[in-house]
């Protein structure tokens, strides 16, 4: 029963951050060519604040209640 707690505690929630750095980072080719070109073209730059925003309350949800996966 303990490698099933490790599994579920530890390696489960890695793979869950891991999927959501590779979901954070998708569009970093667009934000790229975008800078390159000085130009935002069809790029919506308000989802990125938002999605950054986002992160930042997670993040602080997560030290409130000490679970750094959430």
């Amino acid at each position: 029963m303990v490698a099933n707690d490790w599994v579920y505690s530890v390696i489960c929630p890695l793979l869950g951050c891991i999927a959501a750095n590779c979901m954070w980072l998708s569009p970093l080719k667009d934000v790229m060519l975008a800078r390159e070109n000085k130009s935002l073209g069809s790029l919506n730059p308000l989802a990125y604040g938002f999605a950054f925003l986002n992160c930042i309350v997670w993040l602080w949800y997560a030290v409130l209640i000490q679970n750094y996966y959430v």
